[in-house]
């Protein structure tokens, strides 16, 4: 019968060979969690196409939970999240606007929910992966850059209210 080995040992090929003496990095299987709350509030109605940059991360930061809550922004609107190039003033390109969650309706309140692999793009195996390997047609490698997380009006709001992503993270630092 066959011994298998995690990701938390140093292991090769079929993860049966394990490799003594060695270890993995710390961000990789111990890393220590982070909290990030970033909060908006809208007084008016959130327009097609607009975007709220939410916070910044480092692309070898690690999600392990990116949770979305709102109040009801109106009859009509929904929203996508995803990631931007950060700059000095926050106005970088858009990587990929939607690699989160994926026309959110915000015609009710969400309650607070994980949208980390919501958009359906990403199995299972990339909660926790390095924040630039989100982005498989942009980066091979980790960029060693800094990303927003952003939020997208994918249709326009007609209501003000408060949008709250809350994510946990281990640093990259």
């Amino acid at each position: 019968m066959a011994s298998y080995f995690s990701n938390n040992f140093a292991a090769i090929g079929a993860n049966t060979t394990l490799l003594r003496g060695q270890t993995n990095n710390v961000g990789d299987t111990h890393g220590r969690l982070r909290y990030k709350r970033m909060e908006i509030e809208f007084t008016g109605a959130f327009a097609l196409n607009e975007v709220a940059r939410m916070g910044q991360f480092r692309s070898s930061d690690r999600l392990v939970n990116l949770y979305l809550t709102t109040d009801d922004l109106g009859t009509v609107g929904s929203l996508d999240v995803g990631l931007w190039l950060s700059t000095p003033n926050h106005d970088g390109a858009v990587l990929d606007a939607d690699c989160f969650a994926t026309i959110v309706s915000v015609t009710s309140a969400v309650a607070r929910t994980d949208i980390l692999l919501e958009s359906t793009t990403f199995a299972i195996e990339y909660r926790g992966k390095y924040l630039w390997q989100y982005l498989p047609s942009s980066y091979s490698v980790d960029p060693v850059v800094n990303f927003d997380i952003g939020i997208l009006a994918h249709a326009a709001t007609d209501a003000a209210g408060t949008v709250l992503l809350e994510a946990i993270y281990t640093a990259g630092d």
